[in-house]
C-alpha cells in the first residue's frame, strides 16, 4: 500500500478497517474509532461527536501508539443506531 505525501501532513481518518474496528457492528456492540495525527500537529486533545438515539454526545479519545511520523488516537463507542455519523474535533 502506498500513501500520498499529503496524508502525512494532516490528521487522517477514512472509515476503513484501519480506522474502524468493525465496519458492520450490531446494535449494542462496541467499536473502536482511530485517527492518525502527524507529529507536526499540536493536537493536545481529540474528541469525537456523534448521535446516540438522536442526542449529540462527545467522547474524548486517548493517545496511543506513536512513531517518528505520527501518533494514533482512539476511542471505544457503543453502537446504538443502525447508522452512526461522527466527526472529530482536534483541540
Amino acid at each position: 500500500m502506498s500513501y500520498r505525501a499529503q496524508n502525512f501532513l494532516s490528521p487522517h481518518h477514512d472509515g476503513s478497517d484501519l480506522y474502524v474496528s468493525n465496519s458492520a457492528p450490531h446494535i449494542g456492540e462496541r467499536v473502536e474509532l482511530k485517527i492518525r495525527v502527524p507529529k507536526g500537529d499540536n493536537a493536545r486533545k481529540i474528541w469525537v461527536r456523534l448521535f446516540h438515539d438522536g442526542e449529540p454526545r462527545t467522547f474524548k479519545l486517548k493517545k496511543g501508539k506513536s512513531t517518528l511520523f505520527e501518533t494514533w488516537w482512539s476511542v471505544s463507542i457503543e453502537v446504538l443506531n443502525l447508522v452512526t455519523h461522527y466527526r472529530f474535533l482536534l483541540e
